[in-house]
Parts: C-alpha cells; sequence; structure tokens
C-alpha cells in the first residue's frame, strides 16, 4: 500500500453459538497507528455473519519516538495480533486476527501534471477521469476524499474540487479541478522594469532625509503550485501537480452614466466578494 493512503480488505465475523453475542476487537498500540477495523465492536446474531473492513494505512517517519520504528515496521510487513473478546466470555475464547501490511513509496511515473491559466480572479476548471488508469474493480462502490493544498503561494486556496467522489463498481467517475489565483504570477514586464524604493549604489541620501531606505520589491512567483491526493481502497494512491499562470484581468468593468448639471446622482456600483469568507 502507498504511503499515506488505505488499503481496505473485507472480512467476515461468524457467529456459529445460537446464542447472539457482543464482540470487542482490541489493537495493540503499536499496531493502531497501521491498522483499524470498522466496527471495531458490536454485536453477532447466532448463526450470522457481521462484516467487518479491515484497514491498513501506513505512515512513514513522522514525530514521536514510536513513528520511526513504526515507519520501518510497515516496510518489513511484520505480521500484527488483533484480538477479539466476546461476551459472554464463557462462550468463547478470545479469537485472534492476524494482519500484515507493507508500506511503499509512489511508484515513478504514477505522479501527473495539469497546467492551468487564468486571468487574476477569474475561474478556469479541468476535467479528469478517475481512476485515471483504469476502473473500480471492485463490487463495492469507492467513497474517496480527495486532499487538495496550494502550495505556493502558502496559506492560501487557488484549487477546488468536490470533496468526496463516488466511483461506481466497474467504472470511473468525472472530477472537476478548479483553478481561481487571486494574486497575478510574474509578467514580462515585471522582468524587464523591475520597480525598487532604495536608492541606488554609490548615492546619498539628501540631508534632510532621514527615512530608511524601503526594500527592494519582492517579485511575483513565476507560477502558483499545488498538489492533489487520492487514495482508494485497494491501496494504491495518485498524485496531480498542478502548475497555474495568472495574467491581468481580462474583463475590465466600465461605468458609465449620464447626468444632468446641478443635479445630485447616485451611482449603483457592483462589487465582488472573491473570497471564501464574508
Amino acid at each position: 500500500v502507498v504511503f499515506k493512503s488505505t488499503g481496505v480488505r473485507h472480512v467476515k465475523l461468524h457467529n456459529f453459538g445460537d446464542l447472539g453475542v457482543k464482540f470487542r476487537f482490541e489493537v495493540p498500540q503499536k499496531a493502531a497507528a497501521l491498522f483499524s477495523i470498522e466496527p471495531s465492536e458490536g454485536f453477532a446474531a447466532p448463526h450470522d455473519d457481521v462484516e467487518l473492513l479491515v484497514k491498513f494505512h501506513p505512515v512513514k517517519g513522522g514525530s514521536g519516538p514510536d513513528a520511526a520504528a513504526l515507519g520501518r515496521e510497515a516496510e518489513q510487513g511484520k505480521p500484527k495480533r488483533i484480538r477479539c473478546h466476546v461476551e459472554p466470555n464463557y462462550q468463547q475464547d478470545p479469537v485472534e486476527l492476524i494482519v500484515q501490511g507493507r508500506g511503499i513509496e509512489q511508484p515513478e511515473g504514477a505522479v501527473r501534471t495539469l497546467e492551468f491559466s487564468a486571468g487574476v480572479r477569474e475561474k478556469t476548471t479541468q476535467e479528469i477521469m478517475f481512476p485515471p488508469d483504469g476502473k473500480n474493480t471492485s463490487s463495492q462502490p469507492w467513497k474517496l476524499n480527495p486532499v487538495m493544498k496550494t502550495e505556493v503561494p502558502s496559506g492560501v486556496d487557488y484549487w477546488f474540487c468536490p470533496g468526496e467522489i463516488t466511483v461506481p463498481p466497474g467504472g470511473q467517475v468525472s472530477l472537476e479541478i478548479a483553478y481561481r489565483p487571486l494574486t497575478m504570477t510574474l509578467q514580462d514586464e515585471d522582468r524587464a522594469h523591475p520597480e525598487t524604493d532604495a536608492p541606488e549604489e554609490g548615492s546619498a541620501a539628501p540631508p534632510t532625509a532621514r527615512k530608511p531606505p524601503k526594500r527592494p520589491r519582492e517579485l511575483r512567483p513565476e507560477r502558483h503550485s499545488g498538489k492533489i491526493f487520492v487514495a482508494t481502497p485497494n491501496g494504491n494512491a495518485y498524485v496531480w501537480n498542478l502548475v497555474g499562470k495568472s495574467s491581468a484581468p481580462s474583463k475590465v468593468q466600465r461605468v458609465e452614466a449620464t447626468v444632468q448639471c446641478k443635479t445630485p446622482h447616485i451611482q449603483a456600483v457592483q462589487v465582488s466578494n472573491w473570497l471564501r469568507e464574508s
């Protein structure tokens, strides 16, 4: 399973007895960062099955004294024992479930690139088919949560996509990615005429000037960049690098009005909120 993604396996818990029992899975602390079971507790009716989802989510590195050890154990694929306790406990001893998984790096060639171009504060979209190299080969629908991040500039959101997508069994789904920058990237005129408020080298400021010289203006980034990460239940993960170029706005609103001389006039002006907050 690729690091930061999740592999899922379906397991059935069968009650062979004539009485219903409660069950509870006890995951050891060292294995809890790698494996989880849903539901972790519940009730099994007589001669009935309970379908369980055993999830493996390998981690790499991280923080804390046990994080590196967990990453090494995931790479080595060491088996883990998870105990299932039943109540009343006099009817059945705890049942052991042995799980084993291995984390791997993102395969080479699995990272794709999407390029966008838009005017500042304008929106452009692209649609991709997911999964890009096949279909959902399972008999269950995939409910996935794409992770979108804008890396340059940091602390803002210039790319957007649905928070959840559903891939039907044996099929694909269209995923729309939108690019809406709020700042421009570096333009040709910025390179040709870099502005600066600092005094030229070798020149002295006038005696009356006491203000410290201003620093040169920081140039805009040449491009915006981001990333989208989508993990699938079969242990695969898909990554797209997003590249954006933002130019001057293509539409400039012009307001015109004919007003009689010496007559008060009120003109309404449309103001758009480009931010995702009021």
